[in-house]
């Protein structure tokens, strides 16, 4: 950046003014004033453009004396970490089966998931909406040991969960899988996303009724702040190396390639 020098155009505005003076010579009397407004003139252009100067100048330095390399947020990159995580496993029941897109291959990843979770100590937590009527969560699953909270509301973040939340110490990033992408897992998406917590939703492990409801979620959520990823890129990045002492239990959970629940079309879209 250069800095304008005015120098020149402090001699041109003086010279066009005395110029203008010295060829229309004022008479006496009334059109004295005329000459000292002139003059006066050339005196506060003179003040002004070398005030300008003085600020370009210093609005220069100050800037480049104060300019710094751009940072990251690094909180909000998406790191995975065993530490401080949990995973949300969200009203995958029996009366849902025939209804929801891709179901088994829904529910096969989210019980990777739970293995997963299992081995590396990160805690579980189930719900099911409204389970007299829409059943229990499917045996498949692999959840028959744990708790799982009655809900009527879509977000899974009722009052029991909130407490075992807080008995876990709060974590701070939250995995995400279960059903309907639209309803039940957007619905907790805002509400964890509004507690500060990092959502990471399993897009291979969410569905709903209809493909068209489930892609549309997805992308809503994602202008929303949530991560999107797979179940095996969840798998990898919280064992990050395959000298992790459960690298080998895991990587019996990716022998066989987490089946497919057409998300191509999403990616297609963007």
């Amino acid at each position: 950046m250069n800095i304008p020098d005015h120098r020149f155009a402090v001699h041109k505005v003086v010279s066009i003014i005395l110029t203008e003076t010295t060829v229309n010579q004022p008479l006496p009397g009334q059109f004295a004033c005329k000459q000292k407004a002139r003059y006066l003139t050339v005196i506060l252009t003179i003040l002004l453009i070398r005030r300008t100067v003085a600020v370009e100048r210093w609005t220069f330095k100050f800037n480049h004396s104060t300019r710094r390399p751009p940072t990251i947020n690094m909180a909000g990159i998406g790191r995975l970490s065993t530490k401080g995580s949990v995973l949300l496993l969200c009203d995958m029941q029996e009366k849902f089966r025939p209804n929801i897109f891709q179901f088994t291959n829904i529910v096969s990843n989210a019980a990777r998931l739970l293995q997963a979770a299992r081995v590396l100590g990160i805690p579980p937590i189930v719900t099911e909406q409204y389970p007299k009527g829409l059943g229990p969560t499917v045996p498949e699953l692999g959840a028959g040991d744990l708790t799982a909270h009655a809900k009527t509301k879509f977000t899974m973040m009722i009052e029991p969960v909130e407490k075992e939340l807080k008995a876990l110490g709060d974590p701070k990033i939250a995995i995400l899988c279960g059903i309907e992408t639209q309803a039940c897992i957007a619905c907790t998406t805002f509400d964890l996303l509004e507690k500060g917590m990092e959502v990471h939703i399993v897009a291979d492990a969410v569905s709903s009724r209809s493909q068209t409801d489930r892609l549309f979620a997805l992308s809503r959520l994602r202008q929303s702040g949530a991560f999107l990823t797979t179940t095996e890129a969840v798998l990898l990045q919280l064992v990050q190396d395959a000298q992790h002492p459960n690298f080998r239990e895991i990587q019996k959970l990716l022998v066989q390639p987490s089946p497919d629940t057409a998300l191509l079309a999403f990616f297609s879209s963007l």
